[in-house]
């Protein structure tokens, strides 16, 4: 399938953003897995590989052996039902039909691409004053998310975990090789990451893994906003909503960051408040009209929250708390004063 034109969404889940993505099915619909990751910059690793490919391929031949025997592990492969049953029903792509013009001039321009469902989906909340979802904010979670580097070559094979990490705390150790997560058989990373885009927020999942020649049974404890990138948000073309200092949409304008340890002992901000600042050094806008972040302003509650927060829980906090044109209450300290600014959410 080469354009996104008339794609049943309830059936067929996956990672937007992606310019490749896999299923594996059996002829009655069922969902052995899926195969697709987008490449993680931060750890260096790449997202898909011809090696991993065919280690997912030869995983879903397993599973098409044994089944229909284990048919009930499979039930979760599919996910909820979508909030509309094809991609045209969304708002923002009503003008694309079901299938392209090739016939005529017109073909590029009715052509549907992946990533304009991620955003329609976006919207189609935002348009009707609703919560986003955590899921749809930040959508297909990382194995980074649970302290895992993975290897890109096998199925589910663990190079690294990081210290003081959810894969940490649950027992996982380099050389682990997960086979099941949250009862459903797992052939790729994609697979792993749609567990936690579908996941609970809090929860707890079950897992199994092989080490060396033996089964190890371990859970791992998912705590609330697992999903959200403590380090910056990564460029995801349907995260231009969160990117905003690349692109309007929520009418915050800049891309934010979180004071580190050193710098709040200077500005003697303890370190579970809140204190963050322009990314960039301040100076543009900051919402709708002629409310700006000026150089050297240190936001240090906002709607008169103050707990600690990293980029992705503000960006969350003005989504899920507020709908379209709703004032946020900001409150900076600006040469070593408070004061209060207001912003309008677009």
């Amino acid at each position: 399938m080469v354009y996104a034109n008339g794609t049943d969404l309830t059936m067929f889940q996956f990672d937007n953003d992606l310019t490749f993505a896999a299923f594996f099915l059996n002829a009655d619909r069922k969902i052995y897995g899926r195969y697709g990751t987008l490449p993680s910059p931060r750890s260096g690793v790449a997202g898909v590989s011809q090696r991993g490919f065919i280690a997912a391929m030869q995983g879903a031949l397993e599973l098409h052996r044994a089944y229909p025997s284990n048919e009930a592990s499979l039930a979760d492969k599919r996910g909820p039902k979508s909030p509309v049953a094809v991609p045209e029903d969304f708002d923002d792509l009503v003008e694309y039909q079901n299938r392209i013009e090739w016939s005529t001039r017109a073909v590029s321009r009715s052509c549907m691409h992946c990533h304009q469902i991620g955003s329609a989906r976006f919207q189609h909340y935002r348009y009707r004053k609703q919560p986003v979802p955590e899921n749809v904010l930040f959508p297909w979670p990382m194995p980074t998310a649970l302290g895992l580097v993975l290897d890109v070559d096998r199925v589910a094979h663990v190079q690294r975990v990081e210290e003081d990490s959810i894969g940490k705390r649950a027992g996982l150790e380099p050389g682990d090789d997960i086979v099941e997560l949250a009862g459903q058989p797992i052939l790729s990373i994609a697979d792993i990451q749609w567990v936690l885009h579908t996941a609970n927020d809090p929860c707890r999942i079950a897992a199994v893994v092989h080490r060396g020649e033996q089964r190890v049974e371990l859970e791992l404890d998912l705590p609330r906003g697992f999903r959200r990138p403590r380090d910056g948000i990564p460029f995801r073309w349907t995260d231009r909503h969160l990117s905003l200092g690349r692109v309007s949409g929520l009418g915050i304008g800049v891309r934010l960051r979180d004071l580190t340890d050193d710098e709040r002992r200077e500005a003697g901000i303890p370190k579970d408040r809140l204190a963050i600042v322009e990314a960039s050094g301040g100076g543009r806008r900051f919402g709708r009209g002629s409310l700006t972040l000026e150089p050297g302003d240190t936001v240090v509650a906002i709607d008169g929250f103050d707990d600690r927060m990293s980029e992705s829980d503000v960006y969350a906090h003005c989504l899920q708390k507020h709908a379209p044109g709703d004032v946020v209450k900001l409150t900076v300290m600006r040469g070593g004063k408070r004061i209060e600014l207001r912003a309008t959410l677009r």
